[in-house]
């Protein structure tokens, strides 16, 4: 607000947790903590989801690719909310029953699809 003398204005900060994180993995990655980087954006569904359709799963505790996967799916519980879970029904992403992703193994969408050709 204000007049031709006087003047008031206000303001609010707002903190913006997944920006913080983008700026903390960059700055470990900076600092040659690879993993580590990888580790902090795993913590965002949506990496974390990405990461295990690439078929690179997060790192776990130090563990890395099958080792970590398997332990990914004894730690279930310690999944990013929303995090794509093997044990869901069809495939379904775990908290979320609308959302249309289905992920296979190949042996998995061959059982379910064997008339497409990457099966045969």
């Amino acid at each position: 607000m204000q007049t031709q003398i006087f003047g008031v204005s206000g303001g609010k900060s707002v903190r913006d947790m997944n920006c913080e994180r983008i700026k903390l993995s960059k700055t470990m990655y900076d600092m040659g903590m690879k993993v580590a980087a990888v580790s902090l954006m795993c913590q965002d569904e949506r990496v974390w989801n990405a990461m295990r359709m690439a078929g690179t799963p997060c790192p776990f505790e130090g563990a890395l690719g099958d080792e970590a996967m398997e332990s990914w799916e004894v730690n279930r519980d310690r999944m990013p909310k929303g995090a794509y879970d093997k044990k869901a029904v069809d495939g379904q992403l775990k908290d979320d029953p609308d959302t249309a992703y289905n992920v296979y193994s190949k042996d998995e969408f061959c059982e379910r699809y064997p008339q497409e050709t990457i099966c045969e």
